[in-house]
Order: C-alpha cells, then structure tokens, then sequence
C-alpha cells in the first residue's frame, strides 16, 4: 500500500515529503521506502520520530544514500518529558538521540508542548536545546485531543497564562542573542542570531484567501489512509469524514473530493458563518484563526468554527505588548 501511496505522489507531482507516524522507524521496511521515493524523485524534508530507534546504523544508511533530512522530536520540557509520554528515561533517550544526530551534522528540530506544571521549563528547556545546537524550536501548549483528554483538565492553560509566559519569554531569548531559531505557536517567530521577528497569528486578509494557507501546499495522509488537510487534524473525530486511499487515489482526491472543498475553504465563508468574526475590528488581521484549533477548542466538529485563543490574542492586546518588550529588547518586527 505504501509503496502503491508513494507511486501515486510521484504521479502528481510532489516533491518533497515529511515521514511522520505514529513512528516510522519501526517499520521493517523503512529504508525501502525511502528507496521507493528516492526513484520517484521525492526529497525527505523530514523524518519525525521520539529518537529511540536514532542510531549510527541508521545515519550511516541515510548517508549512503546521499539523504540528509531533518528529525524532527518531540521534547516536553527539561524534567518534564518522561511524565508526559509516560515512559521513564524518554528524556535521556531524546537528548541521546538529539547529540547523536548534530554529531553527524543531521539538521534536528524539536517540538515541545508545555501545560499549567510545565510552563515553567521554558527557559531552561530553550538553553538546553541551544547547548544541543537543535537549529529550530517549536513551543505550544498541550491541545485537548488524544490522551490529553484523559488528564485533568485544570492543566491545560489559559490563552491569558500560555500568552503571559510566552511574553516573558521574549526578552530573555534575545538576551541570549537568539540562540535557536523559535516559534512560540502563532505567538512570536525569530531566526537564530536575529533581532527581526514575526507575529504568524497576523495575517494581511484577503477574504477570497483560503481559511488556512498551509493546507494549500500540504497534503497529510494519516495512519488509515484519510487525507487531511494538516498533521494536527489526525485523531479529530473531523478526519471520520474525510476521504480515504482506500477509497479513491490522490489525483481523484485532489480533483474532486471533500478533502479539496476544505482546502479551498475561504476566509468569507468563516465570515459568513460567525458574524460575531464578521464584525469585528480585527477580521483583516486574524481571518479566523487556525482550523486545528477551532476543531480542538470549540469540541464540535466545526471546521470553521471561532478560535478563543487567536480572539484573545487580537481584542486583549498581546500584539502591542510583543512589541513592547521586543523592542525594549532590541528586537525589530519586519511584518509588512
């Protein structure tokens, strides 16, 4: 089937790839299918894995094959990995894994999300990614979905709390002279060794613009062959209803389906739905938030549902604040 996934992408065009899973390392038949995707001219941008299964036997087989892509880790912050993946010791295997890697020049990028007993980590948790010489930080705080719905509720952050930490959080980067490329969600993005920052919530909103840009130039195919329109959309009760491989290839998928209606989703028509979004001052500059979100926060199914989180960010002023401490800082926001 895979090897069948891999023909059908080459069929249409694509180029490059990210290997995601579950873990893809534990396939067997890992290496035949980069092979498989290497003869359809397909680039591996990205191999996302928890580190275990990261060794030299590995890296020695990536190399042989001229492939040199980006691992991307999770990594939940310093003393704080192992509980939340439940498994003692995923720490020192991740930081094992992190070493091994930029010891053999291998790109690594981590993802880190963060709750109401962690948040606390932050900094520590940048320093030590700096000192691993990871090229790119990734900062969220932990979505209700998955295994998370399992815990207790009154860990999961606030916008207030997540925006508060994230704010304090800015001056000290720069302080460090940005020792990492970081995104803090759609809250901050700086390069490493930069002043010049970003704010990713903001957009410049044409409302004929789909709902979300990334999905116009990602495809995600989840562990059950449904397409969707990005990774953080797997294990929604959303992806139940989206098409499958299974069902159809990727070239009918991409030709008519509802996969395609959603990425071609407009802004106007999340306007149409919520007036309350219709209405409001910050529409040009928000165009609704990130369909993820709207799908983890709101509980009901609604693509185009309202983002609490991206509303509190615009009404409440945490725009003007990042500039305030950037700037007292040093930093420069080159947002046109």
């Amino acid at each position: 089937m895979c090897k069948d996934i891999i023909r059908q992408l080459g069929e249409v065009g694509v180029r490059m790839i990210s290997l995601s899973g579950g873990e893809p390392l534990v396939r067997s038949d890992f290496l035949e299918l980069v092979d498989a995707l290497t003869e359809q001219d397909i680039r591996i941008s990205q191999i996302y894995t928890n580190g275990l299964l990261v060794n030299a036997a590995l890296l020695d087989a990536l190399e042989a094959r001229g492939i040199r892509p980006e691992f991307v880790l999770s990594f939940d912050g310093v003393g704080w990995h192992d509980w939340l993946r439940g498994t003692e010791g995923a720490e020192k295997m991740a930081t094992d894994a992190i070493r091994l890697l930029r010891g053999r020049d291998f790109p690594v990028s981590i993802e880190s999300a963060f709750h109401r007993d962690s948040i606390g980590s932050m900094y520590e948790t940048m320093m030590l990614l700096a000192e691993l010489d990871v090229n790119r930080w990734k900062a969220a705080d932990v979505i209700n979905a998955g295994n998370w719905l399992n815990e207790d509720a009154s860990l999961s952050l606030s916008p207030e709390e997540l925006y508060a930490a994230w704010l304090e959080l800015i001056p000290r980067y720069f302080e460090q002279g940005a020792p990492l490329n970081m995104k803090l969600g759609g809250f901050f993005k700086c390069d490493k060794a930069s002043k010049e920052y970003t704010i990713p919530l903001k957009r410049s909103g044409d409302e004929s613009d789909p709902v979300c840009p990334v999905t116009r130039n990602t495809l995600y195919i989840a562990a059950d062959g449904k397409l969707l329109p990005c990774m953080p959309l797997a294990g929604l009760p959303f992806q139940e209803e989206m098409p499958s491989l299974n069902d159809m290839t990727i070239a009918q998928a991409l030709s008519d389906s509802l996969y395609l209606e959603r990425i071609k989703t407009p802004v106007s028509a999340l306007m149409e739905h919520n007036p309350e979004c219709a209405s409001c001052e910050h529409r040009k500059e928000c165009c609704g938030g990130c369909r993820a979100a709207a799908l983890t926060v709101n509980g009901d199914n609604d693509y185009l549902g309202v983002v609490p989180e991206t509303c509190a960010f615009f009404k409440d002023g945490w725009e003007d604040r990042i500039h305030k401490v950037a700037k007292a800082a040093g930093g420069v926001c080159n947002f046109s």
